[in-house]
C-alpha cells in the first residue's frame, strides 16, 4: 500500500473519531433510546387566554362555599396566570398541593375568571429497550401511591379489584418491564372501552369498579380505572387534573401521570386515554406531553386531598343551588410545529443496533475503499 494511501486513511480514521467524540452524547441516547418508526407535529408553544363564566343560583341569605384552584406556575411546561375580572370577594388558601380562591356566596352570583397561558410539549426519554422492571420503582412513590384512593366514602380508585385482572392483560401482552406493562394496560382500556360523559359539576364520578363493568366512562373514570390497575401491578399512577384545549374551546379535563424506571434514571410522565378511547391506536396519549393541556393539580395520593380537590362547593341554602360552569370566550396562538416521537412506537433496539452498525460500517467502507 502506498504511503500517501495509509495517511489518508489514518486521516479518515481520526476525522471520525473526533466526529464521534463531539457528538458522543447524542449518539449514546439514541443508542440507549432508540427513535420512533412514528412521531407527531405539535406547535413549539400555544399562548392566548379563556375566560371561565360560573354562575351560581341559589336562594337569599344562603351560605354557599364556591372553591376555585389557580393552575400549577411551579413546572417547566406551563405559564398560567389566573385572575378574578369582576368585583367578588374571595380568600386565598394554600395546601394539599395547590392553591384555591374560596368565594362567599349569600345570593345568586356570576364569577368571570380570566386564565392567560403559555405551553409547550414535552417529549419523554423512554423506549420499551431503556426500561426496568417493577422492583427498580422507588419505594417513597408505592408507599405514596399503590393503595386505594377515595372519594368522600365511595372507593374511586381500587387495586385489589383488579390484581387478577391486570396480571392477565400484561402476561397476554407478553410484556417484562414497566413500559411494556404500562402500554398493555394503556392498550387495553382504549381497545375495549368508549368515551361517555356520565356526570354533571356538583356529582362525583363513576368508580374504577363501575367503570370496568360499564365498559364506559369519561375522562376522570377512565383514568381512575387505569390507576387502578396499574397500581394492582405494584406500579405507582396518579391523577392529574386541569384542562384541554380542543376543536370547541378549553374544557376541564382529567388525565394519568406515572413513572418508568429506565437505565439512566426516573422517567415521570403522563397517559391520556381519551385521545385515543375507541378509536384507532396511534400511541399519541401514551408518554407524550402535547401543548394543549394545563395542570391544576396533582394526585398526592391522600383521599382526603381528593375529595377536598372534587368539592367545588358546600354550605347551606333554603333550596336547590345549580352551578353553571363554562368557558364564554377564548383565543390561541400556536407557534412553529416541532417533531415529537412517539414512545410506543420506538424501533426494537436489536434492530436499530443492527442498522446503525450497518450504516457506519458502509459511511467507513465508502471513505477508505481503494478506487480501482
Amino acid at each position: 500500500m502506498k504511503k500517501i494511501d495509509i495517511l489518508g486513511i489514518v486521516y479518515v480514521a481520526l476525522t471520525f473519531i473526533i466526529v464521534i467524540v463531539i457528538f458522543l452524547p447524542n449518539i449514546s441516547y439514541y443508542l440507549e433510546n432508540p427513535p420512533s418508526a412514528f412521531a407527531v407535529t405539535y406547535p413549539s408553544y400555544v399562548k392566548g387566554y379563556f375566560e371561565r363564566q360560573i354562575t351560581v343560583l341559589t336562594y337569599s341569605k344562603s351560605r354557599i362555599f364556591l372553591n376555585v384552584t389557580l393552575p400549577l406556575n411551579n413546572v417547566s411546561y406551563q405559564n398560567v396566570i389566573m385572575k378574578v375580572q369582576n368585583d367578588m370577594n374571595y380568600t386565598v388558601h394554600t395546601g394539599y398541593n395547590r392553591t384555591w380562591y374560596t368565594f362567599y356566596i349569600t345570593d345568586s352570583a356570576n364569577i368571570l375568571i380570566n386564565y392567560t397561558y403559555n405551553i409547550t410539549p414535552r417529549q419523554y426519554p423512554v423506549s420499551p429497550s431503556s426500561s426496568l422492571g417493577i422492583n427498580a420503582i422507588p419505594k417513597y412513590l408505592k408507599v405514596e401511591y399503590d393503595h386505594p384512593e377515595y372519594l368522600g366514602n365511595v372507593e374511586v380508585i381500587d387495586p385489589s379489584y383488579f390484581v387478577n385482572i391486570s396480571n392477565q392483560i400484561v402476561q397476554q401482552a407478553h410484556a417484562t418491564n414497566v413500559f411494556e406493562m404500562e402500554y398493555a394496560l394503556y392498550n387495553y382500556i382504549v381497545k375495549n372501552f368508549r368515551y361517555y360523559l356520565t356526570y354533571s359539576t356538583l356529582e362525583h364520578p363513576m368508580s374504577a369498579v363501575q367503570t370496568w363493568q360499564n365498559k364506559a366512562g369519561d375522562c376522570a373514570e377512565l383514568s381512575f380505572l387505569y390507576v387502578s390497575m396499574s397500581r394492582a401491578l405494584g406500579i405507582p399512577a396518579w391523577m392529574e387534573f386541569g384542562w384541554l384545549f380542543g376543536s370547541s374551546g378549553w374544557a376541564q379535563h382529567a388525565w394519568i401521570q406515572t413513572v418508568i424506571p429506565t437505565e439512566t434514571g426516573l422517567v415521570k410522565g403522563i397517559i391520556d386515554l381519551t385521545l385515543e378511547v375507541h378509536s384507532t391506536d396511534m400511541g399519541i396519549g401514551f408518554f407524550v406531553r402535547d401543548p394543549y393541556r394545563i395542570t391544576e393539580w396533582v394526585d398526592d395520593g391522600n383521599s382526603s386531598h381528593l375529595t377536598n380537590y372534587y368539592t367545588l362547593a358546600y354550605g347551606i341554602s333554603a333550596g336547590p343551588v345549580s352551578i353553571n360552569d363554562q368557558v364564554v370566550n377564548y383565543s390561541a396562538t400556536q407557534g412553529p410545529y416541532e417533531i415529537l416521537m412517539v414512545p410506543s412506537w420506538a424501533i426494537p433496539q436489536i434492530y436499530f443496533d443492527i442498522g446503525s452498525a450497518a450504516f457506519f460500517a458502509i459511511i467507513i467502507y465508502a471513505i477508505i475503499r481503494k478506487p480501482k
